[in-house]
């Protein structure tokens, strides 16, 4: 078994949304978890916080949270 741990930070900046002009500023901590249990499959779990702004303005932030669990396979 093989076990593996990630971290990641993730920014980004300008019109964010398709329907709107204002410029957000965003970012995206996130951590990982990952299990190899036989050669061939593996288990991971994943959490991600995600934050975001208006740059220039009055708009309310918005913070959501996201957690997934994902099955994997190696097929060779």
């Amino acid at each position: 078994a093989v076990l593996g741990l990630g971290a990641t930070i993730e920014y980004a900046k300008g019109a964010l949304y398709y329907d709107s002009h204002a410029v957000y500023g965003q970012w995206q901590p996130s951590v990982s978890l990952s299990w190899w249990i036989t050669w061939w499959l593996g288990l991971g779990l994943e959490y991600r916080f995600t934050h975001t702004e208006q740059v220039l303005g009055t708009g309310a932030s918005v913070n959501s949270h996201r957690g997934a669990v994902t099955l994997t396979f190696r097929l060779d």
